[in-house]
């Protein structure tokens, strides 16, 4: 574990910073610094966030293998139709109108038995 975050501990320091960099630049550019960066940069940022989603496109079920390998596996729990985190973070950051869109469930109560009722 510790080979792992001494890589990806850097590797997620960079991104963090890339992205402050992105943002410091956007707030103190003029109009015209503006359109360059935004041609140079949106499209990067696009095809990161392509890359991103790739790796969660759901399978068949509509499940996305991503994300449901990290949950661990019982044979007693039901996996629930949820939607990719990722996906989800994308499209409530892309689309501020737009709510998650997941069915509710509805379970039925089990009724008491007679001898438990007060």
């Amino acid at each position: 574990m510790q080979e792992r975050d001494s890589i990806l501990g850097p590797m997620q320091a960079a991104v963090h910073h890339r992205l402050t960099e992105l943002t410091r630049s956007v707030d103190k550019s003029d109009q015209d610094r503006l359109v360059v960066l935004a041609g140079h940069e949106i499209p990067r940022l696009v095809a990161a966030l392509r890359e991103v989603l790739a790796e969660h496109e759901p399978d068949a079920a509509g499940r996305c293998p991503t994300c449901r390998r990290r949950q661990p596996w019982s044979p007693f729990r039901r996996r629930k139709r949820t939607p990719c985190r990722a996906y989800l973070a994308v499209r409530l950051r892309l689309d501020t109108d737009a709510a998650p869109t997941v069915a509710a469930s509805h379970h039925k109560r089990r009724k008491r038995s007679p001898q438990y009722l007060g």
